[in-house]
């Protein structure tokens, strides 16, 4: 896990420290999981891309290497 650091208002930064020990929560888990809540498509398709490229890029390192073994 990463750290970052933001800035709020006072208002909602006030209001989220209420709305954890309501929830027996912290303000972090809070963030985390409007984050996750908003950008859950747009951060599942980032995984899905770097999924594929990876894919993609052993088959290329495999390819160059059949070539390079076929040549020599």
């Amino acid at each position: 896990m990463k750290r970052t650091m933001i800035f709020l208002p006072s208002v909602m930064h006030q209001g989220l420290k209420r709305l954890a020990v309501e929830r027996e929560r912290s303000v972090a888990e809070l963030i985390r999981e409007a984050v996750v809540r908003t950008y859950r498509e747009d951060l599942e398709d980032i995984q899905d891309a770097e999924h594929e490229l990876a894919k993609y890029k052993k088959g290329l390192e495999y390819a160059l290497y059949r070539a390079k073994r076929l040549k020599g």
